[in-house]
């Protein structure tokens, strides 16, 4: 991956290469139904973007680490370098795909077999739809096991720049990060922005499967901020 990026910033894709930072604040980690950091423990979290002009390329990198009894969670603290591309729109769908490397430096043993792991995905939204509509459907090759989709709609209302966004997804999970097969869990989340650069989210997760999360209802709040 980083040579990948050093590769990929050497050249020019018309329109700027722009780089977008988000760091967020969330009262827990859920993320497809599973609760990364057990006990209710917030996550700090940071993403960086880097759109390669008009390419439709965009590599990145995601980090979240537990804020409290980090002893007994952070062999879960995570370090997730992405590559996607996005292609162009046909009949109103446009499609991604990406791959995903996963590394939990604080696992033990440590190895590549045993603490990263690798993911691909496809997205595809469609824009003709009455909501947005976003299909997602991913597979780990390794650590995660098996496949996981996810369908999702979302409306925004309201005023510009302060309009509240409605979304809600379902997604099925077949042995990934889990034992279990079947529809895992049931997100509603409520988004609205309090500054230009500063949003605040609502969510909740109703889990279906025992084996994602003995815990069947999961409510959270989260606080972002992208420069």
């Amino acid at each position: 991956f980083i040579f990948i990026f050093v590769f990929c910033s050497t050249f020019s894709f018309g329109k700027p290469s722009r780089v977008s930072h988000t760091v967020e604040l969330r009262s827990r980690y859920i993320w497809r139904g599973l609760d990364f950091y057990d006990d209710d423990v917030p996550a700090l979290q940071y993403t960086m973007n880097y759109a390669m002009g008009d390419s439709g390329t965009t590599l990145g990198l995601f980090t979240s680490m537990a804020l409290n009894d980090r002893s007994i969670h952070k062999e879960w603290e995570e370090i997730d370098l992405f590559l996607e591309h996005a292609f162009p729109k046909k009949n109103g769908v446009k499609t991604t795909a990406g791959l995903l490397y996963y590394v939990f430096p604080h696992m033990r043993p440590t190895g590549f077999s045993k603490n990263t792991s690798f993911e691909y995905y496809l997205i595809f939204a469609f824009e003709k739809l009455p909501l947005e509509s976003t299909l997602t459907i991913a597979h780990d090759s390794r650590m995660g096991d098996d496949t996981y989709g996810n369908l999702s709609f979302s409306r925004s209302f309201g005023k510009k720049d302060k309009e509240f966004t409605f979304e809600t997804s379902i997604g099925y999970n077949r042995h990934h990060w889990t034992t279990g097969t079947g529809w895992s869990e049931w997100d509603l989340s409520l988004e609205r922005p309090i500054s230009k650069d500063t949003t605040v989210t609502l969510g909740y997760t109703k889990v279906f499967l025992d084996s994602l999360n003995s815990s069947k209802d999961e409510t959270w709040i989260g606080v972002s901020y992208e420069f």
